[in-house]
């Protein structure tokens, strides 16, 4: 048995790849339009990817220089009510055979309200603005006309290049490769919160967002069918992934989750951090190969070890003190590792499928 554990846990160390994000083309996009409300299907994600994408370089310049007006804006100076750009259908199918799809997802997405926070032009108060993004004018021949045109007005337009409420960097190709249509949310969601580490974010908040309904209405059902898949998918395949590290609740019922979002660049410093672990495990508490394997599981979730570390300087005194009064432990590594086990992989398997 500990032949197949050890045998599994090779496989999954050679099948982690993490990508060369320096050969990525980094997107800057508006919290406003990262924390919009809309359920779009993974072709209308990357047509909507597309657009964010044509739009980079005024974004970059609010950007440079915030205090710049819209008027004063290159993309905003000429005098018509609307800015339009081309599309190559290649830019959004990977195949010529999804170019029918690419078709009915951008007439399906120049009609599906987009929902964002704002100011009303005409009062100046706070506001949410609700109508579709754009407007689209796809040949009809596809066999021989190869791009389409797309028409932004500029009130939407300026909505989606300023950068008031802060912006959130991400890859455009982790957001356009991603498989399930949730997973390019999360992960530009996390994007956001990456140079912190984590957040807290409230699940109504979070479900709102997605436009889940009554989908997935049970927690569980939510984790297993929407939080698991984005982790499987960006788990040290991306430039940043995450892991639940807890939960929040309010009358029994989970109000807020909290994410650890861990980034390339911090996995030598985790690493570093989980062999320092195992050399206090062996050195410490005379832990063999079979005790390792068991504790390896706790090990690869990064949200544990700084709680392991703390957790087993605490064990040190307990050993330490039990010995002094002479109530020595018998069998020091099996009673550290059911102690870990106890308070971490039991609490992990507790929270994550309640």
């Amino acid at each position: 048995m500990e032949e197949n554990k050890k045998g599994s846990s090779k496989k999954k160390k050679t099948e982690i790849m993490i990508p060369d994000v320096t050969s990525m083309t980094n997107i800057k996009q508006p919290n406003r339009i990262t924390n919009a409300k809309y359920d779009y299907t993974i072709m209308q994600q990357r047509c909507f990817l597309t657009i964010i994408k044509a739009l980079q370089d005024t974004i970059n310049q609010v950007v440079k220089d915030r205090t710049k007006s819209i008027q004063q804006l290159q993309l905003f100076q000429t005098p018509n009510s609307h800015i339009e750009f081309k599309v190559d259908f290649k830019d959004i199918a990977k195949k010529h055979s999804q170019y029918k799809e690419v078709w009915e997802a951008v007439m399906k997405l120049s009609t599906s309200p987009f929902t964002f926070e704002g100011i009303d032009p005409i009062t100046g108060v706070e506001a949410i603005r609700v109508g579709g993004l754009f407007e689209a004018y796809l040949p009809l021949d596809q066999k021989k006309k190869h791009y389409f045109s797309i028409r932004i007005s500029k009130d939407v337009a300026a909505r989606m290049v300023m950068v008031q409420q802060g912006y959130t960097n991400f890859l455009y190709e982790i957001a356009y490769n991603a498989k399930n249509k949730y997973t390019a949310r999360i992960y530009q969601l996390i994007s956001r919160w990456k140079d912190k580490g984590g957040a807290i974010i409230e699940y109504a908040q979070l479900r709102e967002m997605l436009l889940m309904g009554d989908k997935y209405s049970e927690f569980k059902e939510f984790k297993r069918n929407v939080l698991d898949v984005a982790h499987k998918e960006l788990y040290q395949k991306s430039d940043c992934w995450f892991e639940v590290a807890g939960f929040e609740r309010t009358e029994g019922k989970v109000s807020h989750v909290k994410f650890k979002i861990i980034t390339v660049g911090q996995i030598k410093f985790m690493e570093t951090k989980a062999e320092s672990i195992k050399g206090l495990l062996k050195l410490h508490f005379g832990f063999k190969q079979e005790h390792m394997l068991k504790v390896q599981p706790l090990l690869d979730n990064v949200v544990n070890l700084g709680a392991i570390q703390i957790k087993l300087l605490d064990l040190m005194d307990v050993i330490r003190i039990k010995a002094q009064n002479g109530n020595p432990i018998n069998n020091v590594p099996s009673y550290v590792l059911t102690s870990l086990l106890t308070q971490f992989k039991f609490e992990i398997q507790r929270g994550l499928h309640d």
